[in-house]
């Protein structure tokens, strides 16, 4: 959550934008998420006077006002944000063996339709990985094909875990308050 900002306005003491990443570029400011703590606290030098994006962390929150949907449209970005986090984990590249596969839609397919047509004459099965070929045998295929499902499935379990999290949160002490450490699977086999 360290990472995380609210768009404020210091004038009205009010919280003006949901929970979120801190965008690379904001009305015209460009690297804003490189900027350093106290010109993001302040942006009277970029033009927007009065505003200011604050860390969530900060104590200074507890001071602003926010709208009645403002947590759940936060808590509802953050879902985002980890539904996307995973799909970006879902589709890294793994490795198996010393092998490195993409694990995208066309995986996908390959493998379920190369597991469809195994038959008990089927030997070896020729796969090509980032880094070449290798012909696998079947039970090697079949731990491969395995290794894979599971680490999708585990980056479904983890992303619903976070999400849970989330929901169980009913203010924003709270959400600060929950242990989001995030527990991808491993990408190795």
């Amino acid at each position: 959550m360290n990472d995380l900002y609210v768009l404020v306005d210091h004038n009205q003491r009010m919280i003006i934008d949901h929970i979120k990443k801190l965008p690379e570029d904001w009305n015209n400011i460009s690297g804003l998420n490189l900027l350093a703590p106290e010109k993001l606290y302040n942006l009277d030098w970029a033009g927007q006077t009065g505003l200011g994006w604050v860390s969530v962390n900060d104590n200074i929150l507890n001071e602003y006002t926010s709208l009645p949907e403002w947590f759940e449209i936060s808590k509802n970005g953050l879902k985002k944000l980890i539904s996307g986090e995973r799909w970006e984990k879902e589709n890294e590249v793994l490795d198996f063996r010393g092998n490195n596969i993409e694990v995208n839609e066309r995986t996908k397919s390959a493998l379920n339709f190369q597991k469809a047509g195994i038959t008990s004459e089927t030997v070896s099965i020729n796969w090509k990985f980032n880094n070449g070929f290798v012909s696998l045998t079947v039970s090697e295929f079949e731990e491969m094909y395995n290794f894979i499902s599971q680490y999708i499935q585990g980056c479904f379990d983890e992303e619903q875990r976070l999400i849970s999290l989330y929901d169980s949160a009913n203010t924003l002490e709270e959400l600060l308050g929950l242990e989001l450490n995030e527990n991808w699977p491993s990408t190795t086999a």
